[in-house]
């Protein structure tokens, strides 16, 4: 089918048609491209840390969304019944939830980090109280 051109409107509407398709270890490569590019924009949002945990929380966010947003989206599909087909839903969940993924993993992470240190004080100091 040939694209028409006549019109910018029809242009930009072709041109959005045009998405990447394949597959990294058997994640979704659109997905895992959207959660890297939200883990990176979240990441930066917050305070300086260093480069390897940067790197390794963006690299985390990639992994999270490629591996979880299929079913994710699948499963608020059939929760909420968006569209009038499954197709219509899925073209607005594929790019919605693996950004959303993404960008939570780089918010949660030092949230996670600060409540594992508290439950690993925690239980070291009840360890540390029986031997007494």
């Amino acid at each position: 089918m040939p694209v028409n051109t006549t019109t910018g409107a029809a242009y930009a509407l072709n041109v959005g048609a045009v998405g990447i398709v394949g597959s990294f270890l058997g994640l979704p490569l659109e997905a895992m491209i959207l959660g890297t590019i939200a883990g990176a924009v979240v990441h930066g949002l917050n305070r300086a840390v260093t480069r390897q945990n940067g790197i390794a929380t963006i690299i985390t966010s990639a992994l999270l969304a490629g591996a979880f947003s299929p079913a994710i989206s699948a499963w608020v599909a059939l929760q909420l019944e968006i569209g009038d087909t499954p197709d219509a839903e899925m073209i607005l969940l594929n790019p919605l939830v693996p950004v959303l993924i993404g960008a939570a993993w780089p918010w949660i992470l030092p949230m996670l980090n600060e409540g594992i240190k508290n439950l690993w004080a925690g239980w070291i100091n009840k360890l540390g109280g029986r031997h007494e």
